[in-house]
């Protein structure tokens, strides 16, 4: 039994790796991506070192796809396909044609007994004017390509392998100003801790039971964003910053132009573009979660002011020309 996942690069897929490569369920996982850029390629490099240091029975393999044909090669030898929503924020094909694309392929090949689809809201299609519809529109497109397809929708993801949350996170505890403007305030979220989520993927892909549904993953806690700042900043002990920086403010980095592509890294502009447009998880044609039996973990509590630990979330703290210089050496 062999498992293919597809968006390998990014931080969520490692943690759902990193899970199913020590259940050593898989003779082999094949790593598939794009790696549009250095940082992509390089934190994938620094993940296989990282996960070929634990005990499995499973190989790791990696594969670039450059090219449909390649991609093709890549589903048709395995008997389980995970599609994880990349985490890219340029110099990258379309989210929709590539997931799209899987699902053709895997409907095609007579190899492939069972398509999963992990698509978090916080990857969404930025580049679009409306990302929530357009990222719906495409899963339901892919559910008439593959019906069988497991579609798992999450939330806001929160954890050692999650996005938004450890880049707030790792602002916060540099001391870095953070823009936050949301259209509206009251849009809540229920974050999902990435282990559960690795969980759940985990049992989609070993039981049947789960074929042709899908499904809103979410955590216990509701919470506004202004909530979720306030749990992550009583995290780290620091004092949070918000739109205090007079460059920032001057000139948005969400506002997309010449002058603020030059002025931040695309993963800062992506970040607050998504708090601006932040909408909660819509969730019609979507299944709750009775189906996963087991607890589901609180951010409350594993964020809680008891369980600080800054140097987790620490980076290289750069200051802005530094900034500069690593985005054009990584995009």
């Amino acid at each position: 039994m062999s498992l293919l996942v597809f968006g390998s690069a990014n931080k969520i897929a490692q943690g759902v790796i990193r899970r199913l490569y020590a259940s050593g369920n898989y003779e082999k996982i094949i790593c598939a991506d794009v790696f549009p850029n250095y940082g992509s390629l390089q934190r994938f490099v620094d993940f296989q070192s990282e996960l070929t240091q634990t005990s499995s029975n499973t190989q790791i393999e990696d594969i670039k796809i450059q090219e449909r044909s390649d991609l093709k090669s890549a589903i048709n030898r395995a008997s389980h396909v995970l599609y994880i929503t990349h985490d890219y924020y340029s110099l990258v094909p379309s989210k929709i044609n590539l997931i799209k694309t899987v699902a053709e392929i895997a409907k095609s090949s007579k190899n492939v007994e069972k398509l999963v689809a992990l698509t978090p809201i916080e990857h969404d299609h930025y580049d679009e004017p409306t990302p929530a519809l357009t990222a719906r529109k495409s899963e339901e497109e892919v559910i008439e390509i593959f019906p069988d397809l497991v579609h798992l929708k999450s939330d806001i993801t929160f954890g050692q392998d999650s996005t938004v949350v450890s880049a707030l996170t790792s602002r916060i505890v540099n001391n870095q100003n953070i823009v936050f403007e949301p259209r509206t305030f009251n849009e809540q979220t229920s974050p999902i801790y990435t282990e559960d989520l690795a969980r759940i993927v985990e049992s989609t892909l070993k039981n049947n039971k789960f074929k042709g549904k899908a499904y809103a993953i979410q955590g216990p806690d509701t919470l506004t964003l202004g909530e979720l700042l306030s749990t992550i900043q009583k995290h780290t002990g620091n004092a949070i910053k918000l739109n205090e920086d007079p460059i920032e403010r001057a000139i948005p980095p969400y506002n997309p132009n010449l002058l603020s592509q030059w002025l931040y890294d695309p993963a800062y502009i992506n970040l607050t573009a998504f708090l601006r447009e932040y909408k909660t998880l819509e969730k019609s044609g979507l299944s709750d979660m009775k189906d996963f039996k087991f607890k589901l973990k609180s951010i409350e509590t594993i964020y809680s002011p008891d369980t600080v630990n800054a140097e987790l979330y620490k980076e290289e703290k750069l200051s802005r020309a530094e900034g500069i210089i690593k985005k054009f050496l990584y995009f």
